[in-house]
Formats: C-alpha cells, sequence, structure tokens
C-alpha cells in the first residue's frame, strides 16, 4: 500500500529541513520494509513523505517511530502528522 504523511514541525525554531535531516538518519531502520520513498520539504514548518509498504510491516514501523531516538526529535519538534492510505482510483 501507498502512504502518504504531511509534517508539521510546531516548534518555530525548528524547520523542515531539520526533519529531513533527522528522517535521512532514520532510513538505515526503515529501509528493509519500506520502497520507493520520497521526501520533501513543503514550507518552512511541514514536510511531505509518500512510500509503499506491505501491510505486514506496518508493526515494524510502529516500533521505528516508537524509538527514543524519534522520540526525542518529535517531542523537541512539535511534530504532528496527517497520514493518509493512497489507493488508486479505477
Amino acid at each position: 500500500m501507498r502512504m502518504m504523511g504531511i509534517i508539521t514541525l510546531n516548534n518555530s525554531d525548528m524547520t523542515a529541513n531539520d526533519w529531513i535531516e533527522h528522517h535521512r538518519g532514520m532510513q538505515k531502520f526503515t529501509a528493509a520494509f519500506t520502497k520507493g520513498e520520497q521526501f520533501a520539504a513543503l514550507n518552512d514548518q511541514q514536510a511531505i513523505i509518500t512510500f509503499e509498504i506491505d501491510e505486514a510491516d506496518l508493526p515494524q514501523m510502529e516500533e521505528q517511530v516508537r524509538r527514543p531516538e524519534s522520540i526525542a526529535f518529535d517531542t523537541k519538534a512539535q511534530i504532528t502528522v496527517q497520514s493518509f492510505i493512497c489507493e488508486l482510483l479505477d
């Protein structure tokens, strides 16, 4: 399935580029079960990410979100995430 997320950094001292840098470091944990990942800054405070993941691998993704370094970054940046499952339209 294709997932998409919009990440908002609510700490005005941090930018979408901070999230991108953090995410690049975390890819080593998610590369084994995600495919076709793309991400970019939308503006100073928001980034977008999209990737493919098998439904059976969702628990692995949830584990990565709960890693101490993810929690520390997300708390400091005051992250909010809107996530979507994208499906093809017939």
